[in-house]
C-alpha cells in the first residue's frame, strides 16, 4: 500500500487497526527485513480502535 501510486507522494499514511497483531509498528519487523520495516514505519501512523470491554 505504501508504494501504491495514489500514496507515493503522501508524507504520512494513517492506518486504522482493529486486530491485536497489527497494533504495533514493531509488527513490521516480524514481516520484513529491518531496512524495509523502518522505511514503512516512517511512512505509517497507526490509529487504534478501542478494545472491546465486553466479557465473552
Amino acid at each position: 500500500m505504501v508504494d501504491a501510486p495514489c500514496y507515493r507522494q503522501a508524507e504520512r499514511i494513517t492506518l486504522v487497526c482493529d486486530t491485536l497483531n497489527t497494533r504495533r509498528l514493531a509488527s513490521l519487523y516480524e514481516a520484513f527485513a529491518p531496512e524495509e520495516a523502518l522505511r514503512l514505519a516512517r511512512k505509517l501512523e497507526l490509529v487504534h480502535t478501542p478494545l472491546s470491554m465486553a466479557a465473552g
